[in-house]
């Protein structure tokens, strides 16, 4: 509901806070990934809004999907849950453009990797709650299949809703499902990425390519300094095989909380 100026209600606010499974959700991003999270949360029940850049591989296989593809301002403006699943490269400016000066108070952002947080660039407002909900492959057998970790709480139930937007985006979590941190996941990211390139100083080599590669024709000066950040923290990094984390199962009283809404949302209790 809005008030004749076009500002939300009091009453929408607070639904918003109260209710983690929100309806209306927004996926900016229409990669592999993206494709298959808009596609169950609607299979969930939800409203899902979803943007990419128009007349692309991914407009024409979002249309097919039976989705009708929204600017990102719009879509970001009437959702309640905004879902930012772009390469983490391309985060910065597509937050910026188009999620920070549209995105309203008491919303949730999730993201599924957390670099561009991470290395500070991006910057959520301090009304909206920001959460990582991933189900990354693990570097060890103990890592929950699927992980979310908190980076603002604003209105007291971040946990609950990211939980709830859990349930719905993979369902198969509901057998594995853990808590961990931001820190934790891109550290335990870098960790493999650095095993894979065969050690820290060929990891730094790997990004030092990136950059010159990348500077060349037409810089995306948004990418580049994506990367040059990257570069700067992998640099000072201390070099190691495995990044050390704590990885604990959600709590029962969380998950609990966050299936009753989820349930209440879709109408069944």
């Amino acid at each position: 509901m809005t008030d004749p100026d076009g500002k939300k209600s009091g009453a929408d606010q607070q639904q918003k806070q109260t209710n983690p499974g929100a309806t209306r959700i927004a996926v900016l991003g229409y990669g592999t990934e993206a494709r298959d999270r808009a596609v169950r949360l609607r299979h969930a029940g939800c409203d899902v809004s979803v943007s990419m850049r128009p007349g692309g591989l991914s407009w024409v296989r979002a249309n097919a999907d039976k989705f009708a593809p929204a600017p990102a301002d719009e879509a970001v403006a009437s959702a309640e849950v905004v879902v930012l699943l772009v390469p983490d490269e391309e985060q910065p400016a597509v937050y910026w453009r188009s999620v920070a000066p549209h995105i309203t108070p008491g919303s949730l952002l999730v993201v599924e990797r957390g670099h561009a947080l991470y290395l500070g660039m991006l910057e959520p407002k301090s009304d909206v709650d920001v959460v990582l909900v991933t189900t990354a492959a693990s570097g060890t057998s103990e890592r929950p299949g699927c992980r979310v970790a908190v980076y603002r709480d604003a209105t007291g139930r971040a946990l609950e809703r990211a939980i709830a937007y859990a349930r719905a985006a993979f369902p198969e979590a509901k057998v594995s499902l853990g808590t961990t941190t931001v820190s934790d996941e891109v550290e335990a990211d870098l960790a493999a990425r650095e095993a894979r390139a065969g050690g820290h100083d060929a990891f730094v080599a790997e990004l030092d390519q990136i950059l010159v590669r990348g500077g060349a024709h037409e810089p995306d000066e948004a990418k580049l300094s994506f990367y040059e950040r990257l570069r700067a923290c992998v640099a000072t990094r201390q070099p190691t095989a495995e990044s050390g984390r704590a990885i604990t199962a959600a709590p029962a009283s969380a998950t609990d909380v966050a299936v009753r809404y989820w349930t209440q949302m879709r109408g069944v209790a």
